[in-house]
């Protein structure tokens, strides 16, 4: 069992659920692990691999290529982290930048969240690279980050990979004014905000009830919004060791690295030479 989302996700998350389980209104909070009685929609089917973490629309593209049955849970980067670690997920879609140690330049990728928790037992297997920029109407006069100042912004949920870079470009953005991070953000309207998904993120947007979102290229153009590419981030996989060598995996594996699956990625998603490399955290 794992829990459903909250707000605008709840509706979507229970059309999903194999089933319901009923809560007294004197409970305040169930323990995980606690046994539980589960009232069932229908028959269940279980699934070939469960995935946890960040969204991306690739997964179903290698869902349709793999022929495996996959149940996703969109948890956020943090949540799939997490969800290995309790070894709730075979396999975590993961998205979570770190600036490097020591002051040198650049971000990278999962890793050092994977050594700040002391993740053991685990591989992460580089995955591939997604634009990601701010989602605005087309005739809204935003060209970059410096001109979020005064607009109103629409954010990713806190967890969320897409989040944790928007920060760290803002900050670099707020040392080149010579100003705090938190003058910066203090000045863009809704910047605490957390939508918990794109599609909310498109909808505010195309909608009129903010200016600006962060978010990837295929969602603005589904929704017919421009987008301003600030960044490219790194998508990977973290799969428990355990699981490895099993059918499933070894074939999920397969198709992640064939040129079918690399051709079909969707516009501002790309393998580059990374891809496929395995890292292994003992």
């Amino acid at each position: 069992m794992y829990p459903a989302d909250r707000g605008s996700g709840a509706i979507t998350s229970l059309s999903e659920a194999d089933g319901f389980i009923e809560i007294l209104p004197s409970t305040e909070f169930i323990e995980a692990g606690t046994p539980v009685e589960v009232t069932l929609f229908g028959e269940v089917e279980k699934p070939d691999l469960l995935i946890a973490g960040g969204f991306c629309p690739s997964l179903d593209l290698l869902e349709d290529l793999s022929g495996l049955r996959f149940r996703t849970l969109y948890t956020g980067s943090s949540g799939g982290f997490s969800a290995i670690a309790a070894n709730i997920a075979d396999i975590a879609g993961v998205n979570m930048p770190s600036i490097y140690p020591g002051g040198q330049a650049g971000i990278l990728y999962n890793i050092p969240t994977i050594e700040n928790m002391k993740l053991s037992g685990a591989v992460l297997v580089k995955g591939y690279r997604r634009e990601v920029g701010l989602l605005i109407r087309q005739n809204t006069p935003i060209s970059g980050l410096s001109d979020l100042p005064g607009k109103r912004l629409i954010n990713r949920n806190l967890g969320s990979g897409t989040r944790t870079l928007l920060d760290l470009k803002i900050a670099e953005l707020a040392g080149k004014k010579g100003i705090s991070k938190k003058d910066l953000t203090d000045s863009i309207p809704g910047y605490t905000s957390g939508a918990k998904s794109e599609v909310a993120i498109c909808e505010a947007v195309a909608s009129g009830k903010a200016d600006a979102g962060v978010g990837r290229r295929n969602c603005a153009e589904k929704s017919g919004l421009k987008f301003i590419k600030f960044a490219e981030e790194e998508y990977d996989f973290l799969i428990r060791r355990e699981v490895l060598e099993t059918p499933e995996v070894r074939h999920f594996l397969k198709i992640f690295n064939s040129g079918e699956f690399a051709s079909k990625l969707q516009a501002g998603i790309h393998v580059y030479e990374k891809t496929g490399e395995m890292i292994f955290f003992e």
